[in-house]
């Protein structure tokens, strides 16, 4: 298997790119600077020798030596004096014009000819810088013809430096330009640590990808959220919203963007936040015919207050999430529909009494007495939890009403007090269970009219509490069946169908199982076992 690559950190990134830049930058530099420096070497000794060759070609010596083609002592000892005091020049000859030294810095080598095979047009007239090899080796020379008073040439004379001296001069040169460079480079890597580490340090520690990441993540979490958020700068324009603030307020992104929240939210208010640093809860207002509870927090960098957030939500929809959690709403829809069923018999009993039915409305009432004795008898003898019993009458009567037979089995049994679930969780689990296996029986495919039934069963002992439901309606598909249990599936349609997602959170909780047995056409059958108790400590 490959190994992944780590990615170079920003701060390696920046070093590295600023040595290359410097580098590429002293090279060059350093290129220029060396051929310019070593051109301008050899023009100042090229000009240093011909100024010498040319005083020693008008030098009287020089020219009375040449006339009579003869060395000299005085000219020795005169040339002789200008090498000691001057280090730079190495060799000096003075010849006539077949070549024959009249003057050399090795005395042995005066009435010798010229050695080189560069000095032809110093024979004729011409006074020039050339490069070669004499007896004492590799030169730098300057020729100089010698004219005598009547302007004739008679010889000339060559003044040169050793080219060993040359390259160590462009030795040093190249030296001094390498520890200029490497000095140059060590501060170049130096600034470009500073500047790297403080890049860094701007961005918080982080990597360009990690914030590309980071940032990556955070928004996918804030478009993940039922509240919408809403943030802005300090000047009050609104820098961020998610999906769900953008909902609320009925726009998009590029709607709302470093526009002023005064423009777009005036009921919020933000720039308030921005002013005074100090948070505010629970507020309320209308946006766009939406009642809406808010928070608004000031966002700080250390002590500065650089923008404010508005945290937004539906109140509409709080309502319901708390009914939902509760079990509320399965009371205040059994309420409903017990109401619903007494006014029902109530207008029997007034019919009956309207036409002197007296005895009629006596017997009736006595049945409905009777019948009803018998359900919360068996209900509440069954299920001594008060709620979760309030809750069954409730949902039998709905049944009623709904022309849907419910029923608990017999052998049920349910305690005041159960050691495995809160009566919240009770009444959540067993009340949605209900409502689905009503709506399943209820739904249009569903076409059974003579066969509607609902079947309940509940008992805890000491090893597990066990809440099964029981219907007749069109049934699932196992692709549904998968989808409830990974918790990303409804029926119901948007903003409906929670009743099966808060089921599955009590008991993934619990530590307990969902059981799901469904068929089309044939009915559901769903089952919760807990196996695990709770902490008594807790509510009831």
């Amino acid at each position: 298997m490959k190994k992944e690559r780590k990615p170079v950190s920003i701060r390696w990134q920046l070093i590295i790119v600023n040595v290359i830049v410097v580098i590429i930058t002293l090279v060059a530099g350093t290129a220029i600077s060396l051929t310019y420096y070593v051109n301008t070497m050899e023009q100042q000794l090229e000009s240093e020798l011909h100024t010498v060759a040319f005083m020693l070609s008008k030098t009287e010596t020089v020219i009375e030596t040449l006339k009579a083609n003869q060395a000299s002592e005085e000219l020795n000892a005169y040339i002789d004096e200008i090498l000691a005091g001057n280090t730079e020049i190495n060799v000096i000859t003075v010849a006539d014009m077949t070549g024959k030294r009249v003057y050399h810095i090795d005395k042995e080598k005066i009435g010798q000819y010229f050695v080189g095979g560069d000095d032809d047009d110093v024979r004729q007239g011409k006074h020039y810088a050339s490069k070669a090899v004499g007896t004492l080796g590799y030169q730098f020379r300057y020729f100089y013809p010698v004219f005598d008073e009547e302007n004739e040439q008679i010889g000339f004379v060559m003044v040169s430096t050793f080219m060993s001296n040359v390259d160590k001069m462009k030795n040093n040169i190249v030296i001094n330009m390498i520890r200029l460079s490497a000095l140059v480079l060590i501060v170049g890597i130096g600034l470009a640590v500073m500047l790297a580490e403080k890049i860094k340090n701007s961005l918080s520690g982080y990597e360009p990808a990690q914030i590309v990441k980071i940032l990556t993540e955070r928004e996918e979490i804030f478009d993940s959220l039922e509240e919408g958020l809403v943030a802005v700068n300090n000047r009050g324009e609104i820098i961020f919203a998610n999906k769900a603030a953008l909902k609320l307020i009925n726009a998009e992104t590029g709607d709302i963007l470093n526009k002023s929240a005064e423009e777009i939210l005036p009921q919020i208010k933000l720039t308030e936040t921005v002013k005074s640093g100090l948070s505010a809860n629970n507020l309320s207002t209308v946006i766009h015919n939406r009642d809406i509870i808010y928070d608004k927090l000031p966002i700080r960098d250390k002590s500065e207050v650089v923008g404010a957030l508005a945290v937004m939500r539906n109140r509409t929809e709080l309502k319901q999430l708390a009914q939902q959690l509760t079990g509320v709403n399965h009371f205040v829809d059994s309420l409903k529909a017990n109401n619903h069923e007494f006014m029902n018999k109530l207008h029997v009993i007034l019919g009956l009494l309207q036409i002197g039915a007296i005895k009629d409305a006596e017997d009736y009432i006595t049945e409905l007495s009777h019948q009803q004795g018998i359900i919360v008898n068996t209900i509440t003898e069954r299920i001594e939890n008060r709620s979760v019993a309030a809750l069954l009458l409730g949902k039998i009567s709905r049944g009623n009403e709904l022309n849907i037979k419910v029923k608990l089995l017999p052998n049920s049994y349910l305690p005041r007090h159960s050691k495995f679930l809160s009566t919240d969780s009770l009444v959540t689990i067993i009340g949605n269970l209900i409502e689905n296996a009503m709506d399943a029986i209820n739904c249009e495919e569903f076409e059974d009219l003579e066969n509607e039934e609902i079947t309940i069963f509940i008992h805890e002992d000491d090893n597990n509490l066990i809440i099964t439901v029981d219907d007749t309606g069109v049934g699932m598909s196992e692709e549904t069946i998968e989808n409830i249990k990974k918790g990303r599936y409804s029926t119901k349609g948007k903003g409906r169908g929670i009743g099966m997602t808060l089921i599955r959170n009590i008991v993934e909780n619990s530590e307990g199982e969902l059981m799901i047995d469904s068929k089309r056409g044939i009915g559901t059958s769903i089952a919760v076992i807990i196996k695990k108790k709770r902490n008594l400590g807790g509510s009831h």
